[in-house]
């Protein structure tokens, strides 16, 4: 009874903290305290100080797992952004296409 008591307390615990500071308000409160470099969208600029973080993946190579979507599709942008070569993993292949098309779209120079 105790062991399940204390399961409680620690999900409870965990599923508190993960709200406060896993969700997209937790990132905007502690993004303000970020120095820069803080970069605004996934794909900007490289060239321009303002908008970039400094960051060249030119000659680096990506293997992505998920990245048809969220934070798999986002990194898989960034890293194609920045100049690395990006292989995605996907389990459905239509949308591996899809996606595919997208970041190339938004990575364009």
């Amino acid at each position: 009874m105790v062991g399940l008591i204390r399961q409680g307390i620690a999900t409870t615990q965990f599923f508190l903290f993960g709200k406060k500071n896993c969700t997209q308000t937790g990132y905007l409160k502690h993004m303000q305290q970020y120095k820069d470099p803080v970069q605004s969208a996934a794909v900007v600029n490289i060239e321009s100080k303002q908008e970039s973080d400094g960051v060249d993946l030119t000659g680096k190579t990506f293997l992505i797992t998920g990245a048809n979507q969220g934070i798999g599709k986002e990194i898989a942008t960034y890293a194609a952004a920045k100049g690395g070569n990006v292989y995605i993993l996907c389990r459905n292949e239509e949308r591996a296409k899809i996606a595919q098309k997208d970041i190339q779209e938004k990575t364009k120079k």
